[in-house]
């Protein structure tokens, strides 16, 4: 009886993980996600903070009056695979380093917080730029058989 119970409690438990370790294990195997009805392949290769935050940077930069956190993600996920519980890290850790400004706005009877770029985050999205085109240049150059950086 005892294993009975055991069993009653357990066995769907285990057969709960058991479907979401598939999931998962599909998930990462394929890499291809359904996105605003569109198959989009989610870039493998992990996500170091600094890209993230030149990433976060560049998007908040194309609204000049700024933009909250829910489009923020919305529009970062077309690159990359992100939830707001990473999104919101990065963005109080942009706003400590004075690359972002914040204020908040009234939207349909709640308060929806905005994020603005600042003068330094400005100087600091065009270092990212400027790094990143040399890094992109490297990494393209090795992956067509040109020469190999030391």
């Amino acid at each position: 009886m005892f294993q009975t119970f055991i069993h009653l409690i357990l066995g769907p438990m285990n057969e709960h993980l058991k479907e979401k370790r598939e999931m998962l294990k599909e998930k990462v195997q394929a890499r291809r996600y359904i996105i605003e009805g569109e198959r989009r392949i989610v870039m493998v290769f992990n996500t170091g903070a600094a890209l993230l935050d030149a990433i976060v940077l560049a998007v908040v930069s194309k609204e000049e009056g700024g933009t909250y956190g829910y489009k923020i993600t919305q529009q970062v996920r077309q690159v990359i695979e992100l939830s707001e519980s990473t999104l919101y890290p990065v963005l109080r850790r942009l706003q400590k380093y004075g690359f972002l400004e914040v204020y908040d706005m009234e939207c349909g009877g709640r308060n929806r917080r905005y994020y603005k770029l600042t003068i330094s985050g400005s100087t600091q999205l065009d270092m990212y730029k400027k790094e990143w085109k040399e890094y992109a240049g490297k990494i393209n150059g090795m992956f067509e058989g040109g020469a190999i950086y030391e």
